[in-house]
């Protein structure tokens, strides 16, 4: 990789909003941290950090995570959009336009559920963008009382993935 290709990347991660980024291929590695700088848009202070499997570059996104486009999810157990009211409580929305993953590996459990106490800065989710794996994480203390992207799923900037109270 050039100086060339490393100013783009910081580039695109200024753009992004992103503060660290790390890639590792079979001949390379690289691993950029840039001091986070005020974003507008309101995300500030959203914590947004490249993902371990950001290694996976190159790979379609539906390989890599190995995750099957969701076919929906019962409203039951508090997963999937509701066609409903707005949500009432505390709502956290995604930062950014990606694609919505509640684990962090393809097969494992996912980070959290309906039901689950939380802390703030607790990891919840995460969302692909660019290529780039970022760990949403809580804004607050409380309980997840609904889930409201589905895994695999893309979600548009400012949408409400959890209700957390």
């Amino acid at each position: 990789m050039d100086l060339k290709n490393i100013e783009q990347l910081m580039e695109l991660m200024r753009k992004q909003g992103f503060n660290h980024v790390k890639f590792e291929s079979k001949d390379q590695k690289i691993e950029v941290t840039m001091q986070p700088a005020s974003v507008a848009g309101g995300m500030a202070g959203m914590p947004m950090m490249a993902h371990p499997m950001a290694g996976l570059i190159g790979q379609p996104m539906g390989h890599a995570m190995g995750q099957p486009m969701s076919q929906g999810t019962s409203k039951s157990d508090g997963v999937g959009p509701s066609a409903k009211a707005p949500p009432s409580g505390h709502v956290l929305k995604s930062p950014f336009v990606g694609t919505f993953y509640r684990s962090t590996t393809p097969g494992s459990d996912p980070m959290v559920e309906v039901g689950t106490r939380v802390r703030k800065g607790q990891s919840l989710c995460i969302v692909e963008a660019m290529k780039l794996m970022n760990e949403i994480e809580s804004d607050r203390d409380g309980v997840i009382r609904e889930i409201l992207a589905e895994n695999g799923q893309p979600v548009e900037f400012d949408q409400v993935l959890f209700v957390i109270e």
